[in-house]
């Protein structure tokens, strides 16, 4: 049952990501390339794009980390974890905009019609989602003291990628619509 569950994961974590940047292609804020698919409806272009990003980001974080390989595990995970925590916050903190700004919207779903203890809810689980995020950051006990840093740095710099990347794509998506 649980390799079931590891596996179906995988394919969410595969699928999840390809899906959005293929629906980011297909309003302009990526090159029309990526927008292209198979007869299928499969988008190989951004399958290709993904899967080249991820394996050489495990090529890198694999040989650099020496003899050492719970690190690049470690590393791989922690970045992975840090990444999607920073998602939940952002979705947690326009959950809580829409639900002051625009509490007269149609919601298929309420998770209570008070909108103070729904906001009040959300900032719990931001406040938890922001300490997971940051604890993220902390080796695990076993990591070699020279690689300490290094990890560190790593998650910093994957962070970074990914929160500067859509700004640097965003800046051009206007070239790109036309």
């Amino acid at each position: 049952m649980l390799s079931c569950g590891i596996i179906g994961e995988l394919g969410n974590w595969i699928a999840g990501p390809n899906q959005g940047m293929y629906e980011a292609a297909k309003e302009g804020y990526m090159p029309k390339f990526f927008a292209k698919t198979t007869k299928h409806g499969v988008p190989i272009r951004i399958m290709i794009l993904q899967s080249s990003i991820v394996t050489v980001s495990a090529l890198l974080i694999t040989f650099t980390s020496g003899a050492d390989a719970d690190f690049a595990f470690n590393v791989s995970l922690a970045a992975t974890t840090a990444q999607y925590l920073m998602v939940y916050m952002i979705m947690l903190i326009a959950y809580m905009v829409l639900k002051k700004k625009h509490e007269d919207y149609h919601r298929m779903y309420y998770m209570t019609k008070n909108p103070n203890l729904s906001i009040a809810i959300a900032i719990l689980a931001l406040v938890i989602t922001v300490v997971a995020f940051f604890v993220t950051f902390v080796p695990a006990q076993g990591t070699v003291a020279g690689l300490r840093g290094i990890y560190v740095e790593t998650l910093i710099g994957m962070c970074a990628i990914v929160s500067i990347l859509p700004l640097i794509l965003y800046q051009w998506h206007e070239k790109w619509q036309k």
